[in-house]
């Protein structure tokens, strides 16, 4: 029950996430601001973001137990992810209003960095979560 009154507060951080990364990838290289890039990563995004409703609202079966194992490892990926992108951006958002706001932290390679701290912390800290055996009774 609690998870229905926390959805639209999971969806709002799901989108900003989404639109934090599009931004990451637009600094990364051109071709990522393309329609054609931008439609399937938001497919899969969008999927990923909506399997823990979706395994919210599946009976349960071997379809859901594959959907919440997602929905779980989904769930570590966006909260390691979102502790760098607020903390980044609360770093950004003080330097914006001190002296360094004319210095190399707004330029276009800072913001690379800042997304491969990101991309990188997930893929070395989540993996093992994921193929670890669990029971999902």
């Amino acid at each position: 029950m609690i998870f229905l009154f926390l959805l639209p507060f999971y969806l709002g951080v799901s989108s900003y996430m989404m639109f934090r990364f599009f931004y990451w990838m637009k600094h990364c290289n051109h071709r990522f601001n393309w329609l054609r890039f931008k439609v399937p990563f938001a497919v899969v995004y969008l999927f990923m973001a909506l399997s823990p409703v979706i395994a919210f609202l599946l009976p349960k079966s071997a379809v859901a137990i594959v959907i919440r194992r997602i929905s779980t490892y989904w769930i570590g990926i966006m909260l390691y992810s979102l502790l760098y992108v607020v903390l980044f951006d609360l770093l950004r958002l003080i330097a914006k209003h001190t002296k360094l706001k004319n210095t190399l932290l707004f330029s276009r390679g800072s913001v690379i960095s800042i997304g491969s701290v990101v991309s990188s912390s997930f893929a070395v800290i989540e993996p093992h979560s994921f193929f670890r055996p669990c029971s999902m009774a």
